[in-house]
């Protein structure tokens, strides 16, 4: 079922729903179509989504569909034949075809092939997420201000995210409305997340993206508690022009204090002096 469906498929259903980009083919419709009644609305982003983060591991409709080949295709609702009935065998049907439709893949990114592999328009562009070092004690509930140092026209990204030593309590939106909805709790110590938005969005370096609330489980530091992956949701990124990107977590540690000697007093001294 996740074959082909990533965030990046929700952008684009966003971009539909609210018109900012409509559907340009009719198997689109089909693909968006993830619950399977006949029309594309935010019930289908939601399923997409659960799939996205491995909290659903299939979708209400079937993985695949077969409409025939060059027939009629109604919006809406959303209609079309997958059905050819053949009543004589006597004459060739060397014509008869039907195109294969994956559920939630709308941007035809499915590998259809064993040998196939994911062609999809990319960037060189890496979102970088950053997060403060800071120790934490046993037991405390902290919060993790997530920021980005290239936070420039995003529309979307995922990943997998690995809490070592921490558990998940909760996430608070910032520059980018982030909420429980965005995130998959598929153990104690592994996340996914997905974020989708039909326009893309910008944001200083210094904005809190959101807020990670997590409880330590030993006296650690932040440094050690996140790390993403793409163990289970794939690590990426999506620009305003719909092409796929990186996306990795650094951790920004305090600046040292340098040490600084000025005049001392009383100069000369005898006996003791004060070094300032």
């Amino acid at each position: 079922y996740l074959n082909g469906v990533s965030t990046l498929d929700m952008v684009m259903v966003q971009r539909h729903i609210l018109g900012s980009q409509t559907f340009d083919l009719k198997y689109k419709y089909i693909a968006a179509d993830a619950n399977n009644d006949g029309k594309v609305t935010a019930s289908d982003l939601t399923d997409l989504r659960k799939l996205i983060l491995g909290i659903s591991t299939r979708l209400p409709n079937k993985s695949w569909r077969f409409p025939l080949k060059d027939a009629e295709v109604k919006l809406s609702p959303l209609e079309f034949d997958e059905n050819n009935k053949i009543y004589s065998l006597a004459i060739d049907h060397l014509n008869e075809d039907v195109v294969a439709v994956k559920v939630g893949d709308v941007n035809g990114s499915a590998v259809v092939s064993i040998n196939g592999t994911v062609v999809e328009p990319r960037s060189a562009q890496n979102l970088n997420l950053v997060v403060n070092a800071k120790n934490v004690d046993k037991g405390e509930v902290v919060e993790i201000p997530v920021y980005s140092s290239n936070f420039s026209a995003v529309s979307g990204f995922q990943y997998t995210m690995n809490l070592k030593g921490a558990s998940f309590v909760g996430i608070n939106g910032g520059a980018i409305e982030m909420n429980t909805s965005n995130v998959g709790v598929l153990s104690g110590d592994v996340l996914t997340m997905s974020y989708a938005n039909d326009e893309a969005v910008s944001a200083n370096e210094g904005d809190v993206l959101f807020t990670l609330v997590v409880k330590a489980d030993q006296a650690t530091n932040v440094s050690e508690i996140l790390s993403l992956t793409s163990d289970v949701t794939r690590a990426e990124s999506y620009n305003g022009d719909l092409k796929v990107g990186g996306v990795s977590l650094s951790v920004r540690t305090a600046p040292v204090a340098s040490i600084e000697l000025f005049q001392n007093e009383p100069n000369p001294f005898k006996g003791q002096t004060t070094v300032m």
